[in-house]
């Protein structure tokens, strides 16, 4: 009885130290796969934010030229504004130095 006693406390003793090797590959496998979904989930959000500052960059670019060519059409406006303003004031000047040197008969 007592061999079978010893039998018994040794295949218990081998099967603890087997479920203690198991549980340390099980912690060191999810350790590893947490590791590995890490690095995963990291370059993921490196492209991520890659591609978003890719697009950010690109609607400002959009932008800038959307302002540079509304700021060119506004300087074109500007530009015909004052050469008919300049016309307008050319002529109301002849008319008024008309009506002054001529009196109001003559147009």
């Amino acid at each position: 009885m007592r061999r079978e006693l010893e039998q018994i406390v040794a295949a218990d003793e081998e099967a603890r130290t087997r479920v203690a090797f198991a549980e340390e590959q099980s912690t060191r496998a999810v350790g590893e796969a947490n590791a590995a979904a890490d690095l995963a989930i990291t370059a993921k959000r490196r492209a991520a934010e890659a591609q978003l500052a890719s697009e950010v960059d690109a609607i400002r670019a959009g932008g800038e030229a959307q302002i540079i060519e509304i700021r060119a059409r506004d300087d074109d406006y500007l530009a015909r504004a004052r050469d008919a303003g300049a016309r307008r004031l050319q002529a109301a000047a002849e008319l008024y130095a008309r009506i002054i040197l001529h009196g109001p008969e003559e147009k």
